[in-house]
């Protein structure tokens, strides 16, 4: 009876062990969800607006990603890289940290330049270089 006990005991205490221990991550995880829904609103937000969309469809080199993020920067509160893809190629990169949400969007162009673009946006609430 007293062996029954104390292996019950053990089962509770480890398993009381591994849901403290992955807290953290699921704190982490939900810190996200505000950040992600403030960034899907800001890019719908813009993608309303004419001078955003002329930026994002011409953009082919890296140059003409800059200007994009430089537009888009006012508008966010976090560090953020970005990445833009036609149907061929891609321009940015992915960030060096261990913690970001990616919010992908799709936007299109006018009747003059019918493009269709991808639109990569990574976010991270703090920086930590991965090692």
């Amino acid at each position: 009876m007293m062996k029954t006990f104390e292996a019950m005991l053990t089962g509770v205490l480890i398993i009381t062990t591994l849901a403290l221990l992955s807290l953290p991550a699921l704190r982490s995880e939900s810190q996200y969800v505000e950040v992600k829904k403030a960034c899907e609103r800001m890019l719908l937000s813009l993608s309303d607006e004419e001078e955003f969309r002329n930026l994002v469809v011409a953009v082919d080199d890296e140059s003409s990603l800059t200007s994009v993020k430089e537009y888009i920067d006012p508008y966010l509160d976090w560090p953020f890289e970005l990445e833009i893809c036609d149907e061929s190629e891609c321009w940015g990169k992915k960030p060096n940290v261990q913690n970001y949400v990616t919010i992908i969007y799709m936007l299109d162009g006018n009747l003059t330049n019918y493009r269709i673009m991808k639109i990569k946006l990574y976010v991270w609430l703090f920086t930590a270089d991965r090692g």
